[in-house]
């Protein structure tokens, strides 16, 4: 997926799972498939997959029935699963800014005294009194953890996991938001039992709120959203140090959520002051010119996973769920699968050369043969002579060839993926590792930050002891340049040699 023309997103709510297949163009992007099924009942309970085997077979079935290939994908995270909000920087904000958002996580309701990942992205309009603003993403590891298994049941690996709502703004922003630069526009997301509100301020996302609805009859939502609407256009009116002059206009996607759109959009015309726009998947589906003539309507957050590397710059909201350790594992993964298709070639290569060579050597045989039949006996011993040279040119050959083959089955890749699964589990909690790579085969160099000394020689010795490393010590130390009471360090590992790899990569 990320360097080809092809993008998948596979958008997974509490009642359908949908995919949209898109191919990147000049003019835009062109959709080429697309279709939707409905989750199995008890498959998927309060935001929770209960069975992802089941879920899996869905996901590879609605592939397998449109004829999609692709296989890597973003996927969306359940509505409600999460927590997405814009966090204001203080102007004190210390330089780990990744500290901080943790922080503000673990104190929030939602994921409080529970193991959560998260990811965040800088917005480009700062308020006074702020050193910045950040979209926070942020949703509990056991969930998150049970999506990526699901998709890759389906054969399907993740490369993004965010939320339907960004994916959704991603999809309509070229052709709905953009064009509204001089006025206020009020996105209205209706997922599952959930709606959420983005409010987007010149091009720029300013607001983002999740409000739960609890009531089961129609009218009740209803007046709950034009409640929370009126109160953000209120909120904003109060503010004065944004100019809020211009008018606003309130986009509106109920899907089959907790809401009827269409209602929605009456009582808002009769309530408000506002420009109300219903925006439904056939909508945009319709007016795609660059949109293949099989597809007649799609998901439009399905649409918005796809985009998400398709075009990094529309709607620049880069929030991604999957965990560190995942995407770096797939980045092994990549490479291996290069260098095997490499050392594919490379014999493919040599069994041709040599095929060659052997070809070439018959036919001087038989060319010697046909001569040897007509030509005097004076000749004979020239003859004799040019075929002891070419049978000892042969078996120069046939030596090299057995030892490019030795050569190759020598070469082993080495177990990265379990070097950096041990790496993390005897990592203390005093210390951070900042950067990490290799000199050359053997030698890997480790850097990083922590509060005490103990704590480096600490970790050096728990590589030492480790059998992935034959030596493991600490090269440098040296004071923090900028904060104080801490120290970066400098770290140098031998790898152990290929066989030690091999035996502890098949435990």
């Amino acid at each position: 997926m990320l360097g080809s023309s092809t993008y998948l997103g596979i958008d997974i709510s509490q009642t359908q799972v949908s995919i949209a297949h898109i191919k990147k163009v000049d003019d835009g992007i062109r959709l080429l498939k697309a279709g939707s099924a409905p989750v199995p009942e008890g498959v998927v309970k309060e935001q929770s997959i209960e069975d992802p085997r089941v879920l899996a077979k869905t996901v590879r079935g609605l592939l397998k029935k449109h004829g999609v290939r692709e296989r890597k994908a973003v996927v969306s995270l359940f509505a409600g699963a999460g927590l997405a909000q814009i966090i204001d920087l203080p102007e004190d904000v210390p330089a780990n800014v990744a500290g901080y958002v943790r922080s503000q996580i673990k104190n929030s309701a939602l994921l409080s005294g529970k193991q959560s990942h998260y990811d965040f992205c800088r917005l480009a309009n700062a308020r006074s009194g702020s050193s910045g603003r950040v979209l926070v993403g942020a949703t509990n590891a056991e969930r998150i953890n049970r999506l990526l298994k699901t998709i890759r049941l389906a054969k399907v690996e993740p490369v993004g996991v965010e939320f339907p709502t960004i994916a959704w703004c991603r999809s309509i922003y070229q052709k709905v938001i953009k064009p509204r630069y001089s006025q206020n526009v009020l996105a209205v997301h209706v997922r599952d039992s959930q709606i959420f509100f983005c409010v987007f301020h010149k091009h720029e996302l300013d607001f983002a709120r999740c409000v739960d609805v609890n009531r089961e009859e129609g009218a009740d939502a209803v007046e709950q959203c034009v409640n929370e609407i009126s109160s953000i256009i209120q909120y904003y009116e109060l503010d004065s140090s944004l100019d809020m002059r211009a008018g606003w206009e309130v986009i509106i996607n109920a899907g089959k959520g907790c809401l009827d759109g269409a209602a929605l959009r009456d009582s808002l015309d009769e309530s408000l002051d506002v420009n109300t726009f219903l925006c439904s998947d056939s909508s945009f589906a319709s007016d795609t010119p660059a949109q293949s003539s099989k597809v007649e309507s799609a998901s439009l957050t399905a649409i918005g996973l796809a985009m998400k590397y398709a075009h990094r710059s529309i709607c620049d909201l880069e929030i991604n769920l999957v965990p560190e350790r995942d995407r770096d594992i797939a980045k092994l993964k990549d490479v291996g699968l290069k260098v095997g298709n490499c050392t594919a070639a490379m014999l493919l290569a040599m069994i041709l050369f040599s095929g060659y060579q052997v070809a070439q050597t018959n036919e001087t045989h038989r060319a010697m043969e046909e001569r040897r039949e007509k030509s005097p006996s004076a000749d004979i011993e020239k003859l004799v002579r040019r075929h002891r040279f070419l049978n000892d040119h042969l078996g120069v050959l046939q030596e090299k060839e057995q030892a490019m083959n030795e050569a190759m089955k020598a070469s082993r890749t080495p177990a990265y993926a379990k070097i950096l699964e041990e790496i993390s589990e005897h990592t203390p909690q005093n210390l951070c590792i900042t950067s990490l790579y290799c000199d050359d085969d053997d030698t890997m160099i480790i850097k990083g930050d922590s509060l005490d000394y103990q704590s480096v020689h600490y970790f050096a010795r728990l590589l030492q002891e480790s059998s992935l490393f034959e030596t493991a010590a600490v090269a440098e130390t040296n004071k923090h340049e900028r904060i104080k009471n801490l120290l970066s360090y400098r770290m140098e590992c031998k790898i152990s040699g290929r066989e030690g790899l091999q035996a502890n990569a098949s435990e």
